[in-house]
């Protein structure tokens, strides 16, 4: 799984340890999840799921969020 991450953050050209700072991870199931900060960059407001790079199915959706979600 750590390989499906590190390729997919190469392709979107964000580094390591970038990554690793902003706690950006992979489920078993392949899904990245994205931690979404508040304006202060200190509290994490809600996670941002993207799909499995290798999931390429039109029926599931690129991105979902944990559920009652919203940005500050």
């Amino acid at each position: 799984m750590k390989e499906i991450l590190q390729n997919y953050l190469k392709k979107q050209n964000v580094s390591i340890t970038l990554a690793e700072k902003k706690n950006i991870s992979i489920t078993e199931n392949g899904k990245i999840i994205i931690p979404i900060f508040d304006e202060t960059g200190t509290k994490v407001l809600f996670n941002k799921y993207r799909r499995s790079p290798s999931d390429q199915s039109k029926d599931t959706p690129k991105y979902t969020y944990d559920a009652g979600a919203k940005a500050a």
